[in-house]
């Protein structure tokens, strides 16, 4: 209980730029409209559930150990989400 759902929505909506996970709180956060990006797993359900969101970008592995932080940097800056 010390992440409601509200706090969460809020926090995210107020944010520049959001990374989550492929979890409950993602969801919400992206609902928020804020850009987001997703980390998650490379398979047929993370692929369902994060194509909906026209203000989110995703970075797929075969697991969530093979997501490294220069893969997320490099991403962000080849998008032109982040100043280097």
């Amino acid at each position: 209980d010390k992440s409601p759902p509200e706090i969460i929505y809020s926090i995210a909506k107020k944010s520049n730029f959001v990374i989550s996970n492929d979890t409950g709180p993602g969801h919400i956060a992206a609902l928020s409209n804020s850009p987001i990006l997703f980390l998650a797993k490379d398979n047929a359900i993370s692929k369902s559930n994060l194509s909906e969101y026209k203000n989110g970008y995703t970075i797929l592995g075969d697991t969530m150990k093979s997501i490294s932080v220069k893969k997320v940097l490099d991403f962000l800056n080849k998008k032109k989400l982040i100043d280097k």
